[in-house]
């Protein structure tokens, strides 16, 4: 046996929260981990309230306990003390199976309970529980060596009415040869360690040394006694139950019933007698049926221990025996029980009857307000649910499936079930209005139509969802991807170079552009909410607006400026916003109306282009990097900085506290990424002596993402701060998927920037490599683009949402991934649909068939023209290889590879027709499939060869089925149809010779067509004997015909060429034999 401290520990999944087991379990919490997996908390994304389960999740490479595990659920599938196994599979490199979820374990419910002392009823209820459920497993033979208070589970509720055993990783199966030997572990290790671990938690003890526990027990059973066990005072229950159970062999099955009905009367005892010295509940409605049998038992002991209408002498003849008879301790006198025992025998017998009188009286009452509380119960509990339903209702879409005008029905069910894929879908808002557009622009390309602006449709649908995150998203997308898409031609793959110097300076460019004429925009806006203060006069321009604005930001000029006043403000102030809206041909003005201790700043102004404001050259570069040198040590003004920021390439941008924005971070981090693109495509050698901050495109983009990343842009609580400097510095993939992890709305929103960005060919990602399994986003610093996307897995998981409910919806987005294609270089439109296909109940609705008359009935695939035979060709294929054969044989068909279809069903008939049917129906099935197939594959433009080898197959299938049957003589006129053994001795050279030419598959049912023909020769030798009969169904005239014709047989078994089962030719002869 396998030791717990001597297994291997193998490294454990760990699964992120929103991670999707298998397209349908959604992780939600982490929950524990053990030697070989780790457990979730897990909600079914297909049923309608979510319900939660745990999911217990292992590597494929490690030991492989999952499956041994799982079969043993499978057998205990009807027990109440053990999780019910949902489903189980694999899922990439992943194993999983899903349980039904427990609450916390144990040791979990000890470590909060104040000085890890249960309370004496919880642990005697416990007892019961936890022997009742190690009962439910030793009854199917199983040992489950590792018994401990880990592995048993509350309710989820947090009550002790019913516990779980949990983790069945290293079990084991008893079998009757076991008893023979001297076990370490069986049934009464499981048992002697669940006696352990009560017994450490009516002590108070965390982690008990079950072999103290056992010795203690051991010095009470041979009658000694130490100051330890004489202070725990035990029940002597305990003892009772240690000593049967140390008694017992490992292989003994313990008599549980017995055990546990001790425990279980110590549990009423000790709650009775809390129940007498505990106070008067407080007046009010009942909650629980609990509640009234409590109060109840309460009620019934206090009357009865009171006194009666008639006087009594003696008070003790009229309490109830067992009221002061407390449970016995292990330390008890014998003193104590006897007297205990006397005050059993003076009992009063008129009293006792009228006290049982008393009693019945008090449980009617109690038993009608338990029948008043369970009604009001269920009532209410009816009433929730229906309140619930409302709700869900009124707060979903309900969209009709295509082809479908049935009304929504709703089926009551156990627990989650597939649900089929013509019925009413439960799409949430979101999803309703993406997939509308979705449709809509599948369609069009499918018609062959273009100019459908899906942006465009998906920024009108993002209006009416009324959520200004989403809105504002894809405004910044619908702004951003016009301008990229004017300015940057596509190449011949239809996607825009990102990676060329030209792209980069372009992109630069329009930020700047879209910032600085947002930041005009501001400008005005608060120029007008405060006229009287800006006082901005009729001075037409951007110094009048700059100065303006500035009159509202700043009263007084800040303290620390330098040089002179323009207009009662700072210049330097004046001439940052000009830069900042875009007006440098204004700041330019500002710098010489300042006077000559501005000419140096004048002269750099020179040298910019008038239109993109951008050194013509970068030769005299180094005297303003000069100036850039001698004002760094002295100035203390904020704005001079930043013009200085925006002039050079030099090394203060994250020391200027002006760019305390995201905007103004944005704007002056891209102007140093234009200046340096342009520097980098004019001058060759672009070193310098003096000081220079070169910030190429993808440099700003690793500052964003890894030198400060989500959390450093976080710190403001919106998403909207990081999306947008992901966004604005060209991390398109990064941003989107960011999004995906803020919530439903928002993750839809970037599914559908994501294809609107694919669509217009900006989004960069993988077509021959991205697959489901993939990162969603793949990150390679120093390359560029920094991130990829991977829009298969993107698509695949958004679907899973409500693939299963709306499958024609999520095809329409599969349509989209059809340039996609995996690492065996299939299309990724058929993989997905293949997936799509194992999960649906009825396949012919996305497949469509082939009816009786020979007539197609179309599917929903049938609508994706271009795409539907590659696509139902690898369907076939992977049904072929996963032996999902009526599958492939029906995705043979539907493409017209009659070829492959005969030679499937030619193979599967070959297997199956000459064995008698079994338990799983196949044979039958692949006979009746083949008899309703014969005419249609048989009239087909097949090769003439498959067809021939079809129909003999067949033949000799129908031959063995009325030969199984007993009709002998239907039988033997068809076996005279097939033509393949000769009837006669002058049949026989012919039948030798015509052998050799059979196909393979043919000649190896030869042996089994001789063998039957051998018995109905002896089945026909029996009517002989018979006096009515004149004649068999042979056409033999006698006895001796029919010995000719088995010679012949025989014979002609021993000349044809074909490896015979050993034996087989002395059975024939044998059989002959018994022909009397």
């Amino acid at each position: 046996m396998l030791m717990l401290e001597q297994l291997k520990v193998y490294a454990v999944p760990n699964l992120a929260v929103d991670y999707i087991i298998a397209g349908r379990w959604k992780v939600t919490k982490f929950l524990g981990n053990g030697l070989f997996g780790s457990v979730y908390d897990v909600i079914d994304m297909q049923s309608e309230n979510e319900e939660h389960y745990a999911a217990k999740v292992e590597y494929t490479e490690s030991l492989p306990t999952l499956e041994g595990e799982g079969h043993i659920l499978k057998e205990m599938k009807n027990k109440d003390h053990i999780c019910k196994l949902i489903t189980s599979g694999n899922d990439g490199r992943i194993n999983y199976m899903i349980l039904t979820l427990t609450g916390k374990n144990l040791l979990q419910v000890q470590e909060e309970i104040p000085n890890y002392m249960f309370r004496k009823t919880d642990v005697f209820k416990i007892a019961v529980q936890c022997f009742e459920a190690i009962r439910e497993l030793h009854e199917e033979q199983y040992v489950h060596c590792d018994i401990k208070p880990e592995n048993f589970a509350v309710e989820r509720n947090g009550t002790f009415d019913k516990l779980y055993l949990l983790d069945f990783g290293i079990a084991r199966k008893l079998s009757p040869k076991d008893a023979k030997h001297n076990l370490r572990y069986g049934y009464k290790e499981d048992v002697m360690a669940c006696f352990c671990m009560i017994i450490s938690m009516y002590r108070g003890l965390l982690y008990a040394n079950r072999y103290q526990i056992e010795n203690e027990f051991k010095e009470l059973s041979n009658g000694k006694r130490n100051m330890k066990s004489s202070k725990n005072n035990y029940p002597k229950e305990f003892l009772e139950v240690y000593n049967y159970l140390d008694g017992l062999l490992q292989t003994d099955m313990p008599d549980y019933m017995k055990r546990m009905e001790l425990l279980e009367l110590l549990s009423r005892a000790d709650r009775l007698s809390s129940s007498v010295n505990c106070v008067s509940p407080k007046p009010g409605s009942f909650d629980t049926i609990r509640q009234v049998t409590e109060l109840g038992e309460k009620l019934w002991r206090r009357t009865t221990a009171a006194s009666t209408t008639d006087e009594q002498d003696d008070s003790s003849t009229v309490e109830l025996p067992t009221v002061d008879i407390k449970a016995g301790l292990l330390g008890d006198d014998a003193r104590s029980r006897h007297s205990t025992r006397r005050t059993r025998q003076f009992v009063d017998p008129f009293q006792k009857s009228v006290d049982e009188a008393r009693g019945n009286i008090v449980m009617q009452a109690v038993q009608a307000s338990c029948d008043e509380v369970t009604e009001n119960w269920g009532s209410q509990h009816v009433m929730k649910k229906r309140n619930a339903w409302t709700k869900m209702k009124k707060q979903h879409y309900y969209v009709l499936v295509p082809g479908s005008e049935s009304k929504p029905t709703v089926q009551s069910t156990d627990g989650p079930r597939p649900v089929s894929g013509r019925c009413w879908t439960a799409m949430n808002e979101t999803q309703t209005a993406f997939g509308k557009v979705v449709i809509d622009y599948v369609d069009t390309l499918l018609d062959g139509e273009t100019g459908f602006r899906f942006r465009n449709n998906c920024l009108e649908a993002v209006k009416q969802l009324d959520n200004q995150y989403a809105l504002t998203m894809w405004e910044n997308v619908q702004l951003l991807a016009d301008m990229i898409l004017s300015a940057c031609k596509k190449g011949e793959n239809g996607f825009v170079d990102r990676t060329s110097s030209e792209y980069k300076l372009k992109f630069g460019r329009l930020m700047l552009d879209y910032l600085q004429k947002q930041f005009v925009e501001f400008m005005r806006g608060v120029v007008k909410e405060r006229l009287h203060q800006a006082q901005m006069g009729a001075v037409p321009g951007a110094p009048g607006l700059v100065t303006a604005f500035l009159n509202v930001l700043m009263p007084t000029p800040y303290p620390g400026y330098e040089n002179v006043l323009i207009n009662q403000q700072p210049v330097w102030a004046i001439i940052y916003y000009c830069l900042r809206a875009g007006h440098v041909q204004a700041a330019k003005s500002v710098a010489e109306e300042a006077g000559p201790s501005l000419t140096a700043v004048v002269r750099a102004f020179d040298r910019l282009d008038s239109v993109t404001a951008e050194p013509m050259d970068f030769n005299d570069d180094d005297d303003i990097l000069l100036e850039y040198e001698k004002a760094s040590n002295s100035t203390g003004d904020p704005y001079k900085r930043a013009v200085y920021c925006w002039l050079t390439l030099n090394d203060w941008m994250d020391t200027v506290p002006v760019f305390d924005r995201i905007e103004d971070w944005l704007w002056i981090k891209l102007r140093q990424t234009v200046l340096t693109q342009r520097r980098l495509s004019m001058v060759k050698n672009s070193k310098s002596k003096y000081r220079i901050n070169m910030l190429p495109l993808d440099a700003l983009q690793e500052v964003v993402l890894f030198e400060h990343g989500e959390k450093y842009f976080l710190r403001h609580r919106s998403p909207l701060v990081y999306w947008t400097a992901l966004w604005f510095s060209g991390q398109f993939e990064a941003a989107i998927e960011f999004m995906c992890r803020q919530g439903e709305l928002l993750r839809s929103c970037a599914v559908h920037v994501a294809l609107a960005l694919y669509a217009d060919g900006l989004l960069a990602c993988d077509d021959q490599n991205d697959d489901i399994q993939g990162p969603l986003l793949d990150v390679n610093r120093g390359c560029s683009p920094l991130c990829r996307l991977n829009l298969v897995r993107l698509v695949v998981s958004y679907t899973s949402q409500f693939e299963n409910q709306s499958p024609s919806v999520a095809l329409k987005y599969f349509y989209l991934l059809r340039r996609f294609h995996d690492h065996a270089h299939n299309s990724m439109f058929a993989v997905c649909f293949e997936k799509l296909l194992r999960q649906q109940a009825d396949r012919n609705h996305l497949l469509g068939c082939i009816n009786e008359t020979g007539s197609l009935k179309p599917g929903c695939i049938d609508s994706f023209k271009f795409e539907r035979h590659q696509t139902i060709a690898y369907v076939a294929k992977t049904a072929h290889a996963r032996g999902q054969w009526q599958l492939a044989l029906q995705c043979y068909e539907l493409i017209d590879d009659v070829d492959k279809a005969l030679q499937l069903l030619t193979n599967m008939l070959f297997s199956v027709v000459a064995r008698q049917e079994r338990e799983d129906g196949l044979r039958t099935t692949v006979l009746t499939l083949a008899n309703k197939m014969h005419d249609r594959l048989a009239s087909s433009k097949a090769k003439c060869n498959n067809v021939a080898i079809f129909q003999k197959i067949l033949l000799i299938g129908n031959y063995f089925t009325i030969y199984f049957n007993g009709e002998f003589n239907q039988a033997f006129q068809l076996l005279r149809r097939i033509d393949l053994i000769p009837m006669n001795v002058s049949e026989k050279d012919f039948y030798v010779s015509s052998s050799f030419n059979l196909p393979d598959k043919i000649r190896l049912l030869l042996p089994e067509l001789l063998l039957s023909y051998m018995n109905m020769l002896i089945e026909d030798c029996k009517l002989f004997h018979c006096e009515s009969s004149k004649r068999g169904f042979s056409g033999a005239n006698s006895k001796d015909d029919l010995k000719a014709m088995a010679e012949a047989l025989i014979s002609f078994a021993s000349l044809i060429r074909l490896r015979l089962p050993g034996g087989f030719l002395g059975l024939l002869v044998h059989k002959k034999a018994a022909m009397i």
